[in-house]
């Protein structure tokens, strides 16, 4: 692994050098998304970690909602109390992990193939990405998503 000194570079390059592994970071493809189900005092305790301890990114706070960005392009959304969801969407535990994909119908296709249970149709999403939610042995939810 190579560290970067800022003092053994101009400020512009070393910028640019960290700009440059962020936005592959944002890019990469695997764990983009935890969507966590938690009550008042949990939400409580994840937004003050999200905001004070660890420095996320709020992009959205509503109806019991609230998102968070990291730094490497990974969302963590947080249902609290009177958000909606699927029903479906936290039926085998309090966690889902979605993941991202370069092409999310093949990549569904495969996973059915393997036993996965899709829970919904790849659908669209407000922001330019596709999504869909599967389970394996109608327990472990999880997510794909394709960024369009």
């Amino acid at each position: 692994m190579t560290f970067i000194n800022s003092n053994s570079y101009p400020k512009s390059i070393a910028n640019n050098l960290l700009n440059g592994i962020f936005v592959r970071m944002k890019n990469a493809y695997g764990i983009k998304k935890i969507s966590l189900r938690v009550n008042e005092k949990e939400l409580l305790v994840y937004t003050t970690l999200a905001e004070k301890a660890v420095g996320y990114r709020k992009l959205l706070a509503d109806h019991g909602l609230v998102v968070y960005l990291q730094a490497d392009g990974t969302t963590i959304e947080l249902f609290g109390p009177g958000s909606v969801y699927p029903e479906y969407l936290f039926s085998g535990s309090d966690s889902v992990v979605s993941y991202r994909v370069s092409d999310i119908e093949t990549t569904v296709s495969e996973l059915e193939r393997t036993g996965a249970k899709t829970l919904s149709p790849i659908q669209r999403g407000t922001s330019g990405y596709r999504f869909c939610h599967l389970a394996i042995n109608g327990k472990a939810v999880f997510g794909v998503f394709e960024n369009v």
